[in-house]
């Protein structure tokens, strides 16, 4: 009898097991995992940057050090609003695929060009959670169509301080 539920129990949680051995022996990278590479690879100082989102702010503000503004609460915009970002992320999940109007606005002070990655704009970077609307992923998400990739839009008038001469991405991906 115990025999049979092991089995029963093993067989409803395979795909489990399948997706924590590969996520054991391969990197996940999310989208956020690509963003801060990026700034960090083109930019000396990131700490002096400011950068607006709409969701997963605490992490650029963690691994960069940058000021980060508008967030997924907005609860400085009015102060936000003053700011020209030398950097903008808009989450599309977050945003229900339309800009939100803060950074759309912000978008409008200067002059952005966009750089995009092959990783899929998830809803987050990856969360522990199986059973939720939003459920954790195993491999890195790639995305199915240009419309689905990650973009981020840097200030043309802000100085690259990295190792790279351009916005190209392609450093993130070696051949």
């Amino acid at each position: 009898m115990s025999a049979a539920i092991f089995v029963f129990t093993v067989v409803g949680k395979a795909a489990d097991l399948k997706g924590r051995v590969y996520e054991l022996t391969h990197q996940y990278k999310g989208p956020l995992d690509y963003a801060v590479s990026y700034i960090r690879e083109n930019y000396e100082k990131p700490e002096d940057l400011v950068i607006a989102t709409n969701y997963e702010e605490a992490v650029l503000m963690y691994y960069l050090g940058s000021k980060v503004i508008i967030g997924h609460i907005w609860n400085n915009i009015d102060q936000d609003l003053m700011e020209t970002p030398d950097v903008l992320i808009n989450r599309i999940y977050w945003s229900k695929n339309d800009w939100p109007f803060p950074l759309k606005y912000l978008l409008k002070k200067a002059e952005y060009e966009s750089s995009t990655f092959p990783v899929a704009d998830h809803s987050v970077n990856n969360i522990p959670e199986l059973h939720f609307d939003i459920k954790h992923l195993y491999r890195t998400p790639i995305a199915e169509d240009e419309a689905g990739r990650l973009k981020i839009y840097v200030r043309r008038d802000t100085p690259l301080g990295g190792g790279q001469d351009s916005m190209d991405p392609a450093f993130l991906f070696p051949r």
